[in-house]
């Protein structure tokens, strides 16, 4: 990225972010990773609603079947199986998509095209590296595009056909769609290979032209993050162009409306969980030094990531330098609590929704596959509670254990 002269006022964003700061109180989020309070799941959810798929789906207790939400469809991902089952909204079976022949590569919908694509290196291929910054640096030329994958099914399609597509220059450069026709990438690295003295750890794209950018660091030898690749994470929230950001090695959540960047919340953790002063100013001599830091500090902060904030909850996750915890704080309390110490009780059915990672959303709502089984085991041992009128059929039917329902529920306000 060579430097201009927006670039070099962008030099001065951190200056214009201290001083946006004012603008909003800054909520400080007290976080014990050792804390051992819990709390009923519902006190902190409603809308928790049932819906069974209607086909013959199996899903194991190993967790190698995973939900993604299309527009119009429900995609359960079986990986062993290299296929994605494709349902309706309404839990009718569409069809299944054979991914054999993108053996290797991640699935991931792309709502512009309403498709699923897979992208990712080409195996005939081993990249360095020392590769991946020069491919990076000259991402425009076309011979770039041999070292890697793509392919594409269009959900639109009613064979849901594999089809082939050459890497497109946003691929390249692993950008992800904002607004407006605007994508961002957040990839962050260092290498003495670049010989710029600016990167940003947000960059904005218009098409594959760089706009902008946010986070100014030294892309040759900046200290934490040196033998190391980070990603900066965005989270959509309600309303265009507004957005929770969170950056590595950082305590600070910063909301994004527009062009606009301001502090929104910030983690306070006990000494033991923060990071030293050091790791900000002495760089690690090489990548074995780094990587023992990291396992033998392994409860200290490396990154947050937000799923929902809604009036009253923030449900996020920290992401420790070996470890990884999922939280929800009551913004009304102050109270924090870890989500796999929230308890689901009998008005719920027994069923807890929140799992290790975050679930996928769609607006408010957020989704969870749930096996049969444990539906079935509930209602054996409570004859008294009413079952929900989307189950009634289903469960009559005596489905198998592994059958696919999924559960969805909101947050309270």
């Amino acid at each position: 990225m060579r430097s201009t002269p927006l670039l070099h006022l962008l030099i001065l964003q951190p200056l214009l972010l201290v001083a946006l700061a004012g603008q909003g109180q800054l909520q400080k989020i007290y976080l014990h990773p050792k804390a051992p309070g819990t709390e009923r799941q519902s006190a902190i959810i409603d809308s928790l609603s049932f819906l069974p798929l209607a086909h013959k789906v199996s899903l194991s207790k190993g967790g190698n079947q995973y939900l993604m939400l299309a527009t119009d469809h429900f995609l359960i991902t079986d990986y062993p199986e290299k296929a994605i089952h494709v349902f309706t909204k309404e839990g009718a079976f569409v069809g299944t998509i054979d991914y054999g022949k993108a053996d290797g590569l991640s699935p991931a919908y792309e709502a512009a095209g309403n498709r699923v694509v897979f992208y990712g290196d080409n195996k005939q291929f081993s990249l360095t590296r020392k590769d991946r910054i020069q491919i990076a640096r000259d991402w425009a030329r076309p011979g770039n595009r041999k070292y890697f994958r793509k392919y594409c099914v269009s959900l639109s399609d009613p064979q849901l056909a594999l089809r082939p597509e050459t890497p497109t220059g946003q691929d390249l450069l692993q950008t992800r769609p904002l607004y407006d026709g605007l994508s961002w990438s957040g990839q962050i690295t260092t290498s003495s290979l670049y010989d710029d003295s600016i990167a940003y750890e947000l960059k904005l794209y218009s098409g594959d032209q760089f706009l902008k950018g946010y986070f100014p660091y030294n892309p040759e030898d900046e200290p934490w993050y040196r033998y190391t690749q980070e990603n900066l994470a965005l989270t959509a929230l309600g309303g265009k162009g507004h957005y929770l950001l969170t950056r590595p090695y950082c305590d600070t959540v910063y909301r994004m409306q527009g062009d606009s960047i301001v502090p929104a919340y910030q983690l306070v953790l006990p000494l033991e969980n923060s990071l030293p002063a050091s790791f900000f100013s002495k760089s690690f001599r090489n990548r074995t030094e780094r990587e023992n830091f990291m396992r033998n500090n392994g409860w200290m902060l490396r990154q947050p990531y937000i799923y929902e904030e809604t009036p009253r909850q923030l449900y996020f996750a920290v992401r420790y330098l070996a470890n990884f915890d999922t939280y929800v704080y009551n913004k009304q309390t102050g109270t924090t609590w870890k989500a796999k110490n929230i308890r689901a009780d009998s008005s719920h059915y027994n069923v807890s929704v929140f799992g290790g990672q975050g679930l996928p959303r769609s607006g408010r709502r957020f989704y969870k596959l749930l096996r049969a089984g444990e539906l079935v085991q509930f209602f054996e041992k409570h004859k008294s509670v009413p079952v929900p009128a989307p189950l009634e059929r289903f469960l009559a039917g005596r489905p198998d254990a592994e059958a696919p329902v999924i559960v969805s529920f909101t947050f309270k306000d």
